[in-house]
């Protein structure tokens, strides 16, 4: 911020917490990066006018410990109430494997998870379309491909992130006391 790499805290601020994309610093072009789901790539490139990538997060990225994660955009669900489950079932695995559905629903609820679908849209896709699908599918490899479900406590994190980093951003704490904090507020938050 000094350098005035970054904006000012007070911008960063104001802005870390818009979900749209024309509302972001990167959708405004006043960012080189940011992170991001893979599915928002099109409205980033749209919003900012630039032609953006798309990178793997920095981290472990052996079987060991990924730093990537493949997550839902969006959950079909049977309600365990459900008078007709089987029907449910059959209704869901229609719209998550059939290249019928596909053609009408294609990537609006997130990036198919299903690879056979995905390969049945990409001809259709358009150029920032494509650069998500063949992201999705790189980071695939990479990963163990078991749906997350964070921890009981684990929706509490963004808010705990976002109160330290506005900390450290406006001078109140240390980027070290910061780090130590949110470790013990996100194991505190899970426990």
């Amino acid at each position: 911020m000094q350098s005035g790499a970054t904006p000012p805290a007070s911008i960063t601020a104001e802005l870390a917490g818009q979900p749209d994309p024309e509302q972001t610093l990167i959708g405004q072009g006043r960012a080189a990066m940011r992170f991001g789901w893979s599915n928002l790539l099109s409205a980033y490139r749209q919003a900012s006018g630039a032609d953006l990538i798309m990178l793997r997060a920095p981290g472990e990225t052996t079987a060991q410990g990924p730093a990537m994660w493949l997550q839902a955009s969006q959950l079909y669900t049977i309600s365990r109430r459900s008078e007709h489950p089987d029907a449910a079932a059959r209704m869901i695995d229609f719209l998550v494997s059939d290249p019928r559905a596909a053609d009408v629903i294609k990537a609006d609820r997130g990036i198919p998870a299903n690879p056979q679908i995905r390969a049945h849209l990409e001809s259709g896709l358009d150029e920032s379309r494509k650069v998500e699908f063949a992201f999705v599918d790189r980071m695939a490899g990479l990963v163990d491909g078991h749906f997350v479900i964070g921890p009981t406590g684990s929706t509490e994190t963004l808010g705990i992130v976002t109160r330290l980093n506005d900390s450290v951003l406006f001078g109140r704490l240390p980027p070290a006391e910061a780090a130590e904090r949110l470790v013990t507020e996100m194991n505190a938050a899970v426990s």
